[in-house]
């Protein structure tokens, strides 16, 4: 079941999902970009998820 509206741009209707992957900096995080790798990693996860949805790392 689809739960959202299309996107109205200039009369063409526009489908638009969004999947996330989210990070945080925990303890074994020594640097900003192993966190963001983490987030990277989930993102992927949830585009391989059936897409429209959020993965923590």
């Amino acid at each position: 079941m689809k739960s959202t509206k299309p996107l109205d741009v200039n009369g063409k209707f526009i489908d638009i999902t969004v999947s996330a992957g989210v990070s945080y900096v925990k303890e074994h995080h020594d640097t900003v970009e192993s966190a963001l790798s983490e987030a990277d990693d989930a993102l992927y996860k949830a585009k391989g998820s059936c897409r429209n949805n959020v993965q923590l790392a």
